[in-house]
């Protein structure tokens, strides 16, 4: 597993001087793993890849922050788990799909 981020932020004037504008990218690799623990083939999730990203704006020193978000920005597909029964029912996890949001945050 790793993890690779790259932070990128540019002090800009709105309503004060400490305004500024960043984005954020981030990319999450899990390696190859069996979530049952009987080492089967039926229950190996391959590995995997997961982008995300932010651009925002914080204002007045930070007293706002209005961001913009996407997780799983490729919509990648991929099982976060798999347990076989012993009926041999194989039932597993499917990952989330991209979502898309924002989220507004303020400090008093």
């Amino acid at each position: 597993m790793y993890n690779i981020s790259a932070d990128i932020a540019q002090p800009i004037t709105l309503l004060s001087s400490d305004d500024q504008i960043y984005a954020r990218l981030d990319y999450n690799h899990r390696s190859s793993n069996d979530t049952s623990g009987s080492n089967s083939i039926y229950t190996r999730i391959p590995g995997y890849g997961v982008a995300n990203a932010r651009i925002g704006l914080r204002l007045q020193d930070e007293t706002y922050d209005l961001a913009a978000w996407v997780t799983n920005l490729f919509d990648k597909q991929y099982f976060e788990a798999l347990s076989a029964s012993n009926q041999g029912l194989i039932t597993g996890a499917i990952s989330n799909a991209r979502t898309i949001g924002a989220t507004l945050r303020a400090r008093f």
